[in-house]
């Protein structure tokens, strides 16, 4: 919901406790969330990866709010594009595959329906249970990811 970029390690704890604490002001409450669609970013031209649309009552929003409200008292500078509501469930990588195929470990697909179908991913609703805080490093091989801590959403 909020890219940090690089941060001073002493101050993520800080940060993240005024987050929870944020949230937990604010009573947000986590309500079903519908995937409406799948898409291409940063568009189907340009090939990045894959997003699926989130489908928002209000609540993503209010945790997107809410960070962001703590992230600039930490001094970090907010996106300037508006928050739309998604999950981010590939990268694409474009070096080895025929141009716009889509990679899902060895398999190669010519677009984002073969893909799907291929898959058969399927998520119509859910819950969101928390807001992580992830710690993203950089590699040759591609980025690997930590968790750093969590914040656990009440259910409604």
């Amino acid at each position: 919901m909020e890219f940090i970029g690089e941060f001073d390690e002493k101050n993520v704890q800080p940060l993240f406790a005024a987050v929870g604490k944020n949230l937990e002001a604010a009573k947000v409450i986590s309500s079903p969330t519908l995937i409406r669609g799948a898409h291409y970013f940063p568009n189907p031209s340009v090939k990045r990866g894959i997003w699926l649309d989130a489908e928002d009552d209000g609540m993503l929003a209010s945790i997107a709010h809410e960070i962001k409200k703590v992230t600039s008292k930490f001094g970090i500078v907010p996106e300037s594009r508006p928050y739309v509501p998604h999950v981010t469930i590939a990268r694409i990588k474009s070096h080895g595959a025929a141009s716009g195929d889509v990679r899902l470990g060895n398999d190669r697909f010519p677009d984002l329906q073969k893909l799907w179908m291929k898959t058969k991913f399927s998520v119509q609703q859910f819950f969101p249970t928390s807001v992580v805080l992830f710690q993203s490093t950089l590699s040759p091989g591609g980025s690997s990811y930590r968790i750093l801590n969590e914040f656990m959403l009440q259910h409604g």
